[in-house]
């Protein structure tokens, strides 16, 4: 299940590289701004109907009946005040010729809102299959769809359409998949706003944190340049997008499923955490070191002016699991609330760096997105270990582990940059994941009678310095 999952969210790659080709960087930027104010409105809008259906151990049809409803309901609201509001949107971004697109991209807040949440409970029960084959068939029909309108029309109304059907077909998508019809019902509307307030401040405050640089960049820069660095930052995080995100609605059942025993929760945390940096550490190492050949085959030479801020951006896929397993653990957890006020707090760091390169050029902003990932995760780390106890100091070191060895393999396979593959590349290529999982291998191996020691004499120890810590700043 899991290869189809990565074959689905590969045919996302492909859609990009074939696009890349067709459209320009400055059409990639109109499209950036208009999804960074689109996704803002509808992250406000989101109210985590999904994640309260799957961590709830008892699922009626009250319960989806109610998520349903207080889904609409939002989501229409945000819609009809947000047209209301977009010429003095655009107006403010000194882009009034995008009110229009601007308009019907918004359609996807009440698209959006009409899917059947039957759909969550195969989420719930990890009956993946029918999603799957439903996913596959949306992005096939709107990879075609898109692809057509770009080689005709040639600009960004190709990627417009193309995102309004990807909200459209899967709508019709779930009532086939499941037999599930919601109607409007308010039974269990207290119940699960006291769990969906979180998710609904906790998405806004995710978005502004993940998008604060382009809000900024998109006052500053040309539409060219806004485009560039939004490619970058979206193929930066695509091993993310392509190895990873599928596993994330399994990642919060499994955790949910065995929340109420902490041992084992600790141990399922642990052992996700270290498989996800034994993937994200070496890839990120890789696209570091050879960004150049990596943009010539996704998007070609036209790109090449923004390779160095790929190269920096894909630094920050080696921090993403920690993020991730948070994420998973505290909305299995029902701990929403915490995860809010980090993120709060990433937006008021984000906000404070960004302020001294302001009038720098545009790749300081990716070493500020870097910098800024780092404190975060660092934080982050501190503060679930302490308050959830959650095992996250032997995680990190790890993850630094495996991001200094990556780091020194890729100093031996990769002395120089290469904008083709050839023989000696894709040698060099292969010698390097072959000789990180090999020495991972015997490091796991050596250790693995007493893994479970070390993680619990790590996470002591480091914990017990953190507490002492704070106490001494209070």
């Amino acid at each position: 299940m899991l290869l189809l999952s990565v074959l689905q969210r590969g045919l996302g790659f492909l859609s990009t590289a074939v696009l890349a080709r067709l459209l320009t960087p400055e059409d990639y930027g109109v499209i950036a701004i208009i999804n960074l104010v689109v996704f803002l409105i509808d992250s406000m809008s989101t109210v985590g109907v999904g994640q309260y259906i799957i961590q709830k151990t008892k699922v009626d049809a009250d319960d989806l009946n109610s998520a349903w409803t207080i889904n609409l309901l939002i989501k229409n609201t945000f819609f009809a005040s947000s047209a209301l509001a977009m010429p003095f949107i655009t107006a403010f971004l000194d882009k009034p010729d995008l009110l229009y697109p601007m308009l019907v991209t918004l359609l996807i807040l009440p698209l959006s809102a009409l899917s059947t949440p039957g759909v969550y409970l195969l989420h719930k029960e990890l009956d993946l299959k029918p999603l799957f084959w439903m996913n596959l068939s949306v992005r096939l029909t709107v990879f075609a769809i898109t692809l057509v309108m770009a080689y005709v029309y040639r600009n960004y109304w190709a990627l417009i359409f193309g995102t309004l059907f990807s909200y459209f077909l899967p709508v019709i998508g779930t009532y086939v998949i499941h037999p599930f019809r919601p109607r409007i019902s308010f039974l269990k509307f207290h119940e699960q706003w006291g769990f969906s307030k979180w998710i609904f401040f906790n998405s806004f405050v995710g978005y502004i944190k993940g998008q604060i640089d382009m809000f900024i960049i998109s006052k500053l820069y040309s539409s060219e340049n806004i485009g560039g660095y939004n490619m970058m930052k979206n193929v930066a995080k695509m091993p993310e997008q392509i190895l990873i995100a599928p596993l994330s609605s399994t990642f919060l059942s499994t955790y949910s499923n065995v929340k109420h025993d902490q041992h084992k929760l600790n141990q399922v945390a642990n052992i996700s955490f270290l498989g996800l940096s034994a993937i994200l550490c070496p890839l990120s190492v890789f696209m570091f070191f050879n960004p150049l050949m990596i943009i010539n085959i996704l998007l070609g030479d036209k790109w090449f002016a923004y390779i160095d801020i790929f190269a920096v951006l894909a630094l920050t896929l080696a921090v993403t699991p920690l993020s991730i397993l948070t994420n998973n653990y505290s909305m299995a957890l029902g701990s929403v609330k915490p995860y809010f006020y980090l993120n709060l707090f990433s937006v008021l760091l984000s906000t404070c760096v960004y302020f001294f390169i302001f009038q720098q050029p545009i790749l300081y902003f990716a070493y500020a997105f870097l910098v800024i990932s780092l404190i975060q995760t660092l934080v982050t780390g501190a503060y679930f270990n302490i308050k959830l106890k959650m095992p996250v100091c032997f995680p990190l070191i790890h993850t630094l582990g495996l991001s200094a060895l990556a780091f020194g393999l890729g100093y031996l396979f990769f002395p120089s940059q290469t904008t083709h593959l050839s023989v000696s590349a894709i040698s060099a290529y292969i010698g390097y994941f072959i000789s990180f999982y090999f020495i991972l291998a015997i490091i796991i191996y050596s250790i693995k009678s007493k893994i479970y020691e070390y993680y619990y004499i790590v996470d002591t120890v480091i914990q017990q310095l953190l507490n002492h810590l704070l106490k001494l700043m209070r």
